[in-house]
């Protein structure tokens, strides 16, 4: 452990200089995101960012939109990680242009209903759920939301009890879930992939120069390892 934190900390120095900022006026920003394992290993990334330029990072765990709120309001300062576009339906966030991570969706059938392929068009004739926000569902099927379910553990028992066509989920969730259930399986190849950004409240947008050379700092020199989406 001790090992670990000087190497974290020689990380934040090595950043430091080489985006030659200053550590004077270090500030505390609070970051909203989603309540998952995957969110909270990613959170790891910003901290660094954020440590990098001077400052510190607070998480904090909430249900999707009202994060997203939460962070449009001005109640907190960032959101960890949105894809490109979420800024139309929230007008006060401001994208960091240094993407943060790459997920990839997959679709879950069961594997006697005959379907061997899945696009987000190909949605538009079946019943699906998925744990995403509605409107960015919409804006990739042509208007079609499915429903909404937040756990990827239960959208997969709904595939498989025969209540929905497919689940539409992070492909290493999809793959998790569908391990544990004989009867489903997931669909090759994904539906596609998609850059996550960071995000954050127009008030704090003097910080996206320095939080951009910082992401991409930490894009190339770590720390990556263990983080697969």
């Amino acid at each position: 452990m001790g090992n670990q934190h000087w190497g974290v900390k020689l990380l934040f120095s090595m950043l430091g200089f080489m985006l030659n900022v200053s550590f004077v006026g270090a500030a505390e920003y609070s970051i909203s995101t989603i309540d998952t394992d995957r969110a909270r290993q990613l959170t790891y990334k910003a901290k660094v960012a954020y440590e990098a330029i001077g400052h510190s990072a607070k998480f904090h765990f909430l249900p999707p939109k009202r994060s997203l709120l939460e962070v449009n309001s001005g109640n907190f300062d960032a959101e960890l990680a949105q894809v490109p576009g979420i800024e139309v339906l929230f007008p006060n966030l401001v994208m960091v242009p240094e993407p943060i991570f790459e997920v990839s969706v997959s679709a879950v059938v069961r594997k006697n209903s005959g379907i061997l392929s899945m696009s987000w068009d190909d949605l538009k004739t079946h019943t699906f759920a998925s744990p995403f926000q509605t409107k960015l569902v919409e804006l990739r099927t042509g208007g079609y939301p499915g429903t909404t379910v937040r756990s990827s553990e239960n959208i997969i028992k709904m595939v498989s009890r025969g209540r929905l066509d497919a689940g539409i989920l992070l492909t290493v969730d999809a793959k998790e879930f569908a391990a544990l259930d004989d009867s489903v399986m997931v669909l090759s190849p994904v539906l596609g992939k998609t850059l996550l950004y960071h995000f954050v409240h127009k008030k704090n947008k003097d910080l996206i120069p320095a939080l951009t050379k910082a992401f991409r700092e930490v894009n190339r020199n770590g720390p990556n390892a263990g983080l697969a989406f």
